[in-house]
């Protein structure tokens, strides 16, 4: 989520009581789960969905974190996307 996206929906999202305290103290993080990951393990969990398995046939469960930068490399990146197709919106400004 950009910082935009955020100040935009937070208070909507979480409420006043607790929009200020989120504010102050919230990092972004991603979780991604490529489906062809070399480790495997997030084919395999889809594979398992697809075919109605239960958990305990597909044990590997392994998510990829990344930090602020790499968020904020991955928000950039759709942001220089969207602004070739809408313009230079303030909305898609890219991030420092």
């Amino acid at each position: 989520m950009s910082r935009e996206w955020i100040k935009a929906n937070l208070l909507n999202a979480v409420g006043k009581a607790l929009e200020r305290e989120v504010r102050s103290g919230y990092s972004r993080h991603l979780f991604y789960a490529p489906r062809y990951h070399l480790s495997g393990s997030p084919n395999a969990h889809f594979i398992a969905k697809q075919q109605g398995l239960p958990d305990t046939d597909h044990a590997m469960h392994d998510a990829f974190h990344y930090d602020e930068s790499n968020v904020r490399n991955a928000v950039n990146k759709r942001k220089t996307a969207l602004r070739k197709k809408h313009g230079n919106l303030l909305s898609l400004r890219e991030e420092v």
